[in-house]
């Protein structure tokens, strides 16, 4: 389940990516970018073991929560 979970995670990334093209950063904010990804999965890798998996889940998708609540709100108010 978890890899169908990545694959379809990628596949949205990468037509989000393609809708809407490479985001425009300038030329030093690309390092900057890597190094978070990488200190990102570095911190995920080392806690992956310590934080439980319900924990987890509420951090991920809690904040994703209160952006589609966002978001709905936004395009409700402009109708």
């Amino acid at each position: 389940m978890l890899a169908v979970a990545r694959f379809y995670g990628l596949l949205v990334n990468l037509f989000s990516m393609l809708a809407k093209g490479v985001p425009h950063l300038s030329p030093p904010a690309w390092p900057a970018v890597a190094a978070a990804l990488a200190l990102g999965a570095v911190i995920g890798h080392r806690a992956g073991d310590r934080v439980p998996e319900q924990r987890a889940r509420a951090v991920v998708l809690l904040p994703a929560l209160g952006g589609g609540v966002t978001t709905l709100l936004k395009g409700l108010s402009m109708l």
